[in-house]
């Protein structure tokens, strides 16, 4: 018998680890859905040499004797910068299908402060004759994890929880406790639980966006803002934060969470949503820097091609989410330019499926000749690139830009 018997409601970069660090437990019975069996073929195809084993699966059936369902799809934004439940929805729905009396429900997919109980547990309720906090349990867990860093992990990083009453808050804390080495902060309600998540990710778009403003007042008086930040973080209390490029699919998307529910109660947020334009304006002041680089040196190239080194998000993964790359090569597309893009870590036929952009190999950039290279993620990857004067004479980071 198994003390826990868990389901990891979607293996993404949220579920995968999640399903990585309960599986160490050999307590835990823990298995991972996914509704893409692409996406379950690829992450066994990962783990085959690892020595790690993982329970996965595509068909719901296989998790309907589990006791603890984890929550763990995406939560996006639409193209209108608002929020996209349609697989929360989804998820809900085949809960509704699958709860069993005294099971227990955790959501870690981000949404703002009520969505658990507000739409969440109304549709699983609609699907079944269970009454949510009564016959099933439920609760909230942020997820905290950031992608590419060893040092901030699942097992590292202190675990958030919220459940429906006191007694499901301890259930759920100790749950997560079967995690070998996790630290566990349990906190007053699942309001409070949804509503730390965007102030932290919040707040962080809110630095970088006065690093960003910042950073254009530097170069308007002639002096290197990164002099600036390294002299400002001898003061104790300084929040050490840099000018960059802020895509993803946490700190770009969950102040948009905030700034819905804001809206729908009739309140303004006036200092997030200015931090989100100054964020979203910052890859249109990179692209015109960019071009004017190119025009001060004049370098001659009948082809008029542009290289960009990386295309993810961010350092050190795959991840291609609301990648503001993307952004970069429509905008020198715009100016006429044409582009190509390196990045060995991205899969290629997400970029093209994604964004209608084609990555190119190592093989096939070597043999051209580019007006200018602009390295957009420093992956370790690139650290033994090396270009030369035959491939372009102007090379530029993209920490030169901002």
């Amino acid at each position: 018998m198994y003390e826990h018997k868990i389901a990891i409601i979607g293996v993404g970069y949220v579920g995968l680890p999640l399903l990585e660090a309960f599986s160490i437990n050999k307590h835990n019975e823990v298995i991972g859905y996914d509704i893409s069996e692409e996406r379950i073929n690829d992450i066994r195809h990962k783990f085959v040499d690892s020595g790690i084993q993982l329970l996965l699966t595509s068909n719901v059936d296989d998790i309907a004797s589990s006791n603890v369902y984890v929550v763990t799809v995406p939560t996006p934004i639409d193209k209108n910068n608002k929020p996209n439940l349609i697989c929360l929805s989804e998820a809900c729905s085949m809960l509704g299908s699958l709860v069993k009396k005294n099971d227990i429900i955790i959501f870690e997919s981000t949404v703002y402060p009520t969505m658990t109980e507000d739409y969440c547990i109304p549709i699983i309720e609609s699907k079944t004759k269970l009454q949510a906090g009564k016959d099933f349990l439920y609760g909230f867990s942020p997820e905290r994890i950031n992608i590419g860093d060893p040092e901030h992990t699942i097992r590292n990083s202190i675990k958030i929880v919220a459940g429906c009453d006191k007694q499901t808050t301890i259930k759920i804390a100790e749950i997560y406790k079967s995690i070998p080495g996790i630290k566990v902060k349990t906190v007053a309600s699942i309001k409070v639980a949804e509503a730390a998540k965007l102030m932290e990710n919040s707040q962080r778009d809110l630095l970088i966006a006065f690093a960003n403003e910042y950073s254009e007042f530097c170069t308007q008086i002639g002096i290197n803002i990164n002099d600036v930040i390294v002299a400002a973080s001898t003061k104790w209390n300084f929040s050490q934060v840099y000018p960059g490029l802020v895509g993803g699919h946490c700190i770009s998307v969950d102040p948009y969470y905030l700034l819905q529910k804001a809206f729908d109660i009739g309140l303004q947020l006036p200092l997030v949503s200015t931090a989100r334009i100054v964020n979203e304006n910052k890859v249109s002041k990179v692209v015109n820097r960019f071009v004017d680089k190119l025009r001060e040196a004049d370098v001659p190239n009948e082809n008029n091609k542009i290289l960009i080194i990386g295309f993810s998000y961010k350092k050190n993964c795959a991840d291609i989410r609301n990648t503001k790359v993307a952004n970069l090569v429509k905008g020198l597309e715009n100016h006429g330019y044409k582009v190509d893009v390196y990045d060995p870590l991205v899969n290629r036929l997400a970029a093209e499926n994604m964004y209608n952009i084609h990555l190119v190999t190592k093989e096939e950039f070597t043999h051209h000749q580019y007006r200018g290279i602009l390295e957009a993620v420093h992956h370790d990857a690139f650290l033994n690139l090396h270009f030369d004067d035959s491939v372009s004479k102007l090379i530029l980071k993209i920490e030169q830009l901002l």
